[in-house]
C-alpha cells in the first residue's frame, strides 16, 4: 500500500462526531465526541492487527470505512451540524 493512501486512511480513522451539550443545572458547556463509523473502524482496525504487512487483505472493509467517513461528513454538511 503507498503511503498516501495509508495516510489517507489513517486521517479517515480519526473521523469523529463532536455534541456539545449544555446540562440543564449549569451554565457550562460541555463536549462530547463519538467515533464516526465506530463498528467499522474497530472491524478494520482487527484487520490490519490481524494481517500485519498483506493491509491488501483489509481493502474491502477499508473501502467501506472510507464511504461510510464520506457519507457522513456529506451528511454533516447538509445539515450544518
Amino acid at each position: 500500500m503507498s503511503a498516501r493512501i495509508h495516510r489517507t486512511r489513517m486521517a479517515a480513522m480519526s473521523a469523529s462526531t463532536v455534541v456539545i451539550v449544555q446540562p440543564p443545572d449549569t451554565e457550562r458547556w460541555r463536549y462530547e465526541v463519538y467515533p464516526v463509523c465506530g463498528d467499522l473502524q474497530g472491524q478494520i482496525l482487527g484487520c490490519y492487527k490481524d494481517n500485519a504487512g498483506k493491509t491488501l487483505n483489509c481493502s474491502n472493509i477499508a473501502a467501506l470505512y472510507l464511504q461510510c467517513v464520506n457519507n457522513a461528513k456529506q451528511n454533516k454538511l447538509r445539515t450544518g451540524g
